[in-house]
């Protein structure tokens, strides 16, 4: 009898989209590459630590930059926040 995968079953439900990036992931995004070019034998963990005390040392201006970008893709990612019902509103009786 040949065993089922699991991991290939359909899941049920609703697809859900997917969020934006938030400010830190953007600015991530943007000074990884570089890290990694200037330091080509760390590890992804430290990598992402030497990452996080950048963006800690960031002036709040710097940070503002990557806030409103991220402000602006979560606008045009959704227009309109609203969120997904299961089924229509019932009434009270």
């Amino acid at each position: 009898m040949p065993k089922k995968n699991l991991r290939s079953r359909k899941r049920l439900g609703f697809p859900t989209a997917k969020q934006p990036l938030p400010p830190f992931f953007l600015f991530m995004a943007q000074h990884r590459p570089e890290l990694q070019k200037s330091n080509p034998r760390w590890t992804a963990v430290k990598t992402v630590k030497k990452l996080g005390k950048m963006w800690h040392k960031q002036p709040e201006d710097n940070k503002e930059r990557y806030k409103e970008q991220a402000a602006q893709l979560r606008r045009k990612k959704h227009p309109r926040e609203r969120r997904r019902c299961r089924g229509p509103p019932t009434q009270a009786v």
